[in-house]
């Protein structure tokens, strides 16, 4: 890029830069007719270097001051990619010219969206409170409560919170962007120096850089407005959370994974029946799904763990749905409807013998080849005191 901007004089047209076309003067002399622009182009055109059905045109080449040219760079393009071309220097450039305004640059405080569903959404389908005699599902309010009372939130959260309120400052930086004339202007038509167009290229990379600001100030001044509307404490507990990137209230929970968020649901301690009536005790189990570029991963069973729907006993296993299938598309009412299946085939989808579809019986028969796991040693009495008093809920008790 350099080399270009500092190599010999160029002719500037209709947004592109002519390049000298040097050659040696035998050369020259010997393909004068060659070097008529009309057969350089029939030339091109027979080898497939220009489209046939670009119309003619002079353009091409240009003869100025016994000079020949020949077209080069799209001139804006160079302004354009000048970021990826030379990262280091445009961003010396960025904060240089910032700086000149007399602010630092904007760091901008993005929300994840996918968080606040999980959080604010999902969690309060999943965990409810005591009112009164009921258990109640709980609100927005109440999971920062809930929230707010198991972590102790660092006051720079608030802070933070209190930065985004501040939307005066940002109108004011747009404001003075704005007020030069930051419109990208090519040169005009002629011969044009390298110091010459160096001097052009500076100064509209700077109003390149400028506009692109005042886009990305614009961007955060609406999605900062929107975030307004929420109290601070809101604020303070979604961006704690975003840092902290994990959370567990009554079973329900999150963490961060790679890309996105593995959300998961401890079932508790649960018993099953058999098609004998006899009664398995379970313990508790984490169904947990990945949540990532606005898809949703099959279940699976996170913690170590055997089940008449899990091929084998360890962590990490998909869960056999059957016939069910998952929606795949991230949104509220997906990820709850994919947790619902999930959990429902932990906890109900033993059901009859005629429809069982896992890997294992309770019972130790075989359903798909050999039987892998046996489940002898969950066996427990119906008269267990955990089931008589209703601690332990046999959770596929509608078994014929």
């Amino acid at each position: 890029m350099k080399e270009l901007l500092e190599s010999d004089n160029f002719y500037a047209k209709s947004g592109f830069l002519y390049l000298p076309l040097k050659l040696d003067s035998e050369i020259k002399t010997d393909l004068e007719h060659e070097l008529k622009p009309e057969s350089l182009i029939a030339r091109f055109k027979s080898l497939d270097f220009l489209s046939r059905d670009e119309p003619e045109t002079n353009e091409l080449f240009l003869e100025k001051n016994g000079q020949t040219f020949v077209k080069g760079i799209n001139i804006l393009s160079l302004i354009e990619t000048y970021e990826s071309l030379e990262p280091r220097d445009y961003e010396k450039k960025r904060t240089s010219l910032l700086k000149k305004y007399s602010f630092n640059p904007e760091t901008k405080v993005h929300i994840d969206s996918a968080l606040e569903t999980i959080v604010f959404e999902v969690m309060p389908y999943f965990i409810k409170t005591n009112k009164g005699l009921e258990r109640k599902r709980i609100d927005k309010k109440g999971i920062i409560d809930l929230i707010n009372e198991k972590e102790i939130i660092p006051q720079e959260y608030f802070s933070k919170a209190e930065k985004l309120y501040d939307l005066s400052s940002l109108r004011n930086k747009i404001e003075a962007l704005e007020k030069d004339d930051l419109q990208l202007k090519l040169p005009k038509e002629e011969i044009i120096s390298p110091n010459k167009f160096r001097t052009w290229f500076d100064k509209t990379l700077e109003s390149f850089i400028l506009s692109k600001e005042i886009d990305f100030l614009k961007s955060e001044l609406d999605e900062r407005s929107e975030l307004a509307k929420n109290n601070k404490q809101y604020l303070a507990t979604i961006l704690y959370l975003k840092d902290k990137a994990s959370l567990e209230i009554e079973g329900f929970g999150f963490y961060e994974q790679g890309d996105g968020y593995m959300v998961y649901k401890h079932t508790g301690p649960y018993a099953l029946k058999d098609f004998d009536g006899k009664i398995y005790r379970f313990e508790d189990c984490k169904v947990g799904m990945k949540v990532a570029d606005d898809h949703i991963y099959s279940p699976a069973v996170l913690n170590n763990y055997k089940h008449p729907f899990l091929e084998y006993s360890r962590s990490n296993q998909t869960i056999c749905l059957g016939h069910a299938k998952i929606p795949r598309e991230f949104s509220k009412k997906n990820l709850i409807k994919a947790f619902e299946i999930g959990l429902g085939v932990i906890l109900q989808g033993y059901t009859n013998e005629r429809n069982f579809g896992g890997y294992n019986r309770l019972d130790g028969r075989v359903h798909h080849g050999d039987a892998r796991e046996t489940f002898y040693e969950y066996k427990i009495l119906r008269t267990d005191p955990q089931i008589i008093s209703g601690e332990l809920e046999i959770t596929n008790d509608f078994i014929q």
